[in-house]
């Protein structure tokens, strides 16, 4: 059976990407504690002025993926 693609919204830019993005940004950061991270903005919402699916999308870098793993308890109470 084909599958049928759900709908995508694309909005206009919004100035408050980036300032939510920095919030994400901060609490992963202190679920990382005391790792450090490398924390980016990327995706279409990370394009001051582009149109975008309202979505911000975050990639984390981290020493290692255990050190991920062992951390899933606190990025589930984050909302991840």
């Amino acid at each position: 059976m084909a599958r049928v693609p759900a709908e995508v919204e694309i909005v206009d830019y919004c100035e408050q990407w980036p300032l939510v993005f920095v919030a994400e940004a901060q609490l992963l950061r202190r679920a990382f504690e005391p790792e450090a991270v490398r924390i980016e903005h990327i995706g279409s919402t990370s394009v001051p002025g582009m149109a975008a699916k309202p979505i911000i999308d975050i990639l984390l870098g981290a020493a290692s993926l255990e050190s991920i793993e062992v951390r899933i308890v606190a990025l589930g109470a984050c909302g991840y």
